[in-house]
């Protein structure tokens, strides 16, 4: 295979060299939003964090073209960042057969090692794209008891009956709260996170504008203070993410013990 024009591509495209050039680039593109951000050319760059990315394009995207831009630049460097990985996961593949057929087991453990980071940075860029382009994050709606919470395929929306911190004290003060949320359509009540009619639900925090009053002088002034908001989904990430961290821990820990063990039996 190592001298196919096929492969030869493939070893261009998913070359060291390409990773790191490319990598640059992303960062210094990333790092133009944030100074956009800080100079306020568009202050419609900090509702990207509260919309799936589709849903921001269809309210927002026709009418903020600078925001658009760098949205369709980041995507087109990271399909090419994901191309690069892909590239890279079948030369690793490769480079782990001609090494299981010779037979060297410590080689071919550390060569492994090296496809798992690879394929796991994969895995991580397909789940952020996937959960980037579905479901669906609530406007305004702040999850507390009492309140009605929109949902685009609810028309009377779901209440909020139940909000409380667990009383498992070993969970810690961050723990994530118990809530209930009733379908104000079929009135069945469901607990989140979880599953409900083909949807997955979850929180997420989110800064929230809050009017507070002065006792002593009357006076107003707005603060932000931290919401609960709901995030729709019809995929649930959390687990393959977790999945996908835990091989890339695992490839890098498996990796740095082999190449030390094969320093120590050089010496």
């Amino acid at each position: 295979m190592e001298n196919s024009k096929i492969f030869r591509l493939i070893e261009k495209t998913g070359s060291v060299k390409f990773f790191f050039w490319l990598s640059i680039i992303i960062s210094i593109h990333f790092y133009t939003a944030v100074m956009a951000l800080k100079a306020g050319i568009d202050p419609k760059f900090k509702t990207l964090n509260n919309h799936i990315l589709i849903d921001w394009l269809k309210i927002y995207g026709s009418d903020h073209i600078y925001i658009t831009s760098w949205l369709f630049i980041a995507f087109v460097l990271v399909s090419l960042l994901f191309i690069n990985m892909f590239a890279r996961i079948i030369i690793e593949l490769d480079n782990l057969f001609d090494v299981y057929m010779k037979s060297n087991k410590v080689l071919f453990i550390k060569k492994a090692s090296v496809f798992l980071v690879h394929f796991s940075v994969v895995m991580l860029v397909v789940i952020h794209f996937a959960s980037s382009v579905s479901g669906y994050k609530s406007q305004g709606s702040v999850i507390k008891k009492g309140a009605v919470v929109t949902h685009p395929k609810n028309s009377k929306g779901l209440k909020c009956v139940e909000l409380k911190r667990t009383a498992d004290v070993s969970a810690g003060p961050r723990s994530a709260p118990k809530i209930v949320l009733k379908d104000e359509l079929t009135n069945q009540a469901f607990t989140v996170p979880g599953w409900n009619k083909g949807f997955y639900y979850r929180v997420y925090a989110d800064f929230v504008p809050k009017i507070i009053k002065n006792p002593e002088t009357g006076k107003e002034r707005k603060v932000k203070t931290i919401g609960l908001k709901l995030m729709v989904s019809e995929l649930n990430v959390l687990i393959p993410l977790i999945f996908a961290s835990f091989l890339c821990f695992a490839g890098l820990f498996t990796h740095l013990l082999m190449k030390n063990r094969l320093i120590a039996g050089e010496k």
